[in-house]
């Protein structure tokens, strides 16, 4: 009995194969082909994102904008408001040329008034680095920009 026990114990170790070694070459070579491919684009991913959500944040800022612009007129007896500052300062305030949008910041520059544009400006607002409070000052890398004209 004990003789046929080894010999059973045998028979499994014969059957426990590994990998042979061209075997790993193999999957270490595919796996370094996926990582070379994949590696770029996620990277171009990212700043696609980045520069997307950059643009969101533009748009929200422009929407604040024409929405501060119509509240103006309504609390002013549908009297335009004649420069950004007139929406910016005051007993009219309406919105702030600083305005805090969480990860950005967006600004609005400009005279404003007929016939003016205003640049709004969208910097990162990163948490932990200090948010840029409403009606702040901000600095840093311009994300994203775009020249809106002064409604009429």
């Amino acid at each position: 009995m004990h003789g046929t026990l080894t010999l059973k114990q045998a028979q499994a170790r014969r059957r426990q194969g590994g990998f042979t070694l061209i075997e790993l070459i193999a999957v270490i070579v595919i796996l370094g082909i996926l990582a070379a491919v994949i590696v770029p684009r996620y990277g171009d991913l990212t700043a696609q994102a980045r520069t997307s959500v950059a643009n969101g944040a533009l748009s929200e800022g422009i929407g604040r904008f024409n929405m501060a612009f119509a509240n103006y007129i309504i609390h002013n007896t549908g009297t335009t408001p004649t420069n950004l500052a007139a929406m910016t300062t005051g007993a009219g305030m309406t919105m702030n040329a600083t305005m805090d949008l969480g990860d950005f910041a967006v600004a609005f520059t400009g005279t404003g008034g007929t016939g003016n544009t205003v640049t709004v400006r969208v910097y990162a607002n990163p948490a932990g680095a200090g948010h840029i409070s409403d009606g702040g000052t901000v600095s840093g890398t311009v994300m994203a920009t775009e020249s809106i004209n002064w409604p009429q």
